[in-house]
């Protein structure tokens, strides 16, 4: 077993990586970098990424591209925005970036995602919310 696994298993360092991680997803449409989330926990910047990166297997970037990812995916299923809209509330302000991290993350466009998802006279409005796109980032370890 490695020093940081065996750091991991501690309660006190559990509950700080799980602090970071309810930080970031609680201010995931802000400019988030990993001195804002480890001032907040009281730990070093790299001590808390190599921590967090070994419970949740994502980096930073990551874990606030799928939230930001997943609250697209719900304004696209529930509002009646454009994407142009979505895209600029969920911290994009390039279209065309925001597009391509769509579809990496779901497989297929806002617009294709917004028209699988929200075809009212099928009832599959909530067919997003029960799959299983919004468990994308649960950590690997209990914590």
């Amino acid at each position: 077993m490695d020093r940081n696994h065996r750091f991991c298993n501690s309660t006190h360092v559990r509950r700080e990586v799980y602090e970071a991680h309810t930080y970031i997803i609680n201010h995931f449409l802000e400019e988030l970098t990993w001195d804002d989330v480890a001032d907040h926990v009281g730990l070093s910047k790299n001590y808390l990424r190599t921590l967090y990166s070994e419970v949740y297997r994502y980096s930073l970037n990551q874990t606030v591209r799928g939230c930001r990812m997943k609250y697209a995916a719900r304004l696209l299923v529930d509002t009646t925005r454009s994407v142009r809209d979505i895209s600029l509330e969920s911290g994009y302000q390039d279209l065309a970036y925001f597009c391509r991290r769509f579809r990496e993350w779901s497989g297929i466009t806002p617009t294709e995602f917004r028209k699988k998802y929200t075809d009212l006279n099928s009832g599959s409005q909530n067919a997003y919310k029960n799959s299983g796109s919004q468990n994308a980032y649960k950590p690997v370890h209990n914590v």
